[in-house]
């Protein structure tokens, strides 16, 4: 049975064909310090194991809510979807279903935008894996909010998968623009800048 007090975060992910990673994915989210969220999964019509896995899953942990689409939408329609009919978090954190959380992931990010109310959405470092979990390198970020917005020109200067934004930015910002199948993140922090702060918490917070 799903909890019905309203938690700290919602944390989306979105999944096609998946089974090889998905696993993992899930048990970082569900493994994390922080605790008052709930998880919200789409499977976006997987032809593998993908949609059992998640179940196995949804059985053990009642934070889970589960989508499965009739019909495939795609990474960012599903994202909107998600967060526009079922988030109930005052923050919303993405997670790709073939990444891993570090344990203190979400605690960092809800702690940062707790204490800064004038920031609308933080990330992190990364640690860039292979298709094994080894670890092949590191990947830096500018973190402040001055340092961002000068960035933002060259590429996109928060990573997607480790993005955690205010519920009411996102809102505001009218979520990911669909038709841009492959630029939606880098134009939502666009959208972003004029409207509130940006963080980049200076710690390898996702692999």
């Amino acid at each position: 049975m799903q909890n019905n007090a309203k938690p700290k975060v919602s944390v989306v992910m979105s999944a096609y064909n998946s089974e090889r990673y998905i696993g993992v994915a899930i048990e970082s989210i569900l493994g994390q310090t922080f605790t008052n969220f709930e998880f919200i999964i789409i499977n976006d019509c997987s032809t593998d194991d993908t949609m059992t896995i998640i179940n196995h899953y949804k059985m053990k942990d009642s934070r889970i809510i589960v989508i499965d689409n009739e019909k495939k939408q795609g990474l960012f329609r599903n994202r909107n979807y998600a967060i526009r009919k079922f988030a109930r978090g005052k923050y919303v954190a993405i997670m790709d279903s073939d990444d891993i959380a570090e344990p203190d992931r979400l605690k960092e990010q809800v702690d940062f935008l707790e204490k800064n109310p004038t920031y609308g959405v933080c990330g992190s470092y990364l640690v860039i894996i292979n298709d094994r979990g080894k670890d092949l390198g590191k990947r830096y970020y500018p973190v402040t909010d001055e340092a961002i917005r000068k960035y933002i020109f060259r590429v996109s200067p928060i990573a997607d998968p480790v993005r955690c934004y205010r519920r009411d930015i996102y809102f505001k910002l009218n979520g990911y623009n669909e038709s841009l199948s492959f630029a939606s993140d880098y134009d939502l922090i666009f959208r972003a800048v004029p409207t509130c702060k940006l963080y980049n918490i200076p710690k390898f917070l996702l692999k």
